[in-house]
């Protein structure tokens, strides 16, 4: 999707047929495609430095919950989940959903 979005501007199947799931995710990725080119490791790395991002908010989410030290340990955890590390290889969508889901939490918890 990144590449038809880089290419024509809008999100279409091969068939010519819009696509509209995971839109955030393909404009981002598009914007790859243009600076980098379309290679694995382009089209990969804004998943890993979302991922990146993603365990420094949970240390921002859960300090003022369970304390700095308690924070660092679930942020560690974070880091080291294989299913975390699993899915932010990945050009999908997963890190960016989580990424979000973070700030919002950030943004309005209390």
């Amino acid at each position: 999707m990144g590449n038809s979005i880089a290419e024509t501007g809008r999100a279409e199947l091969p068939s010519g047929v819009p696509y509209y799931s995971g839109t955030t995710i393909n404009v981002i990725l598009a914007g790859v495609i243009k600076l980098w080119g379309m290679s694995e490791a382009a089209l990969r790395t804004p998943s890993v430095l979302i991922a990146g991002v993603n365990v420094v908010l949970t240390f921002f989410v859960l300090r003022p919950l369970l304390g700095p030290a308690t924070a660092a340990i679930a942020a560690l955890a974070m880091a080291l989940c294989p299913w975390t590390v699993a899915w932010s290889r990945e050009a999908r969508f997963y890190s960016l959903q989580q990424c979000l889901y973070l700030v919002t939490i950030l943004a309005f918890g209390d």
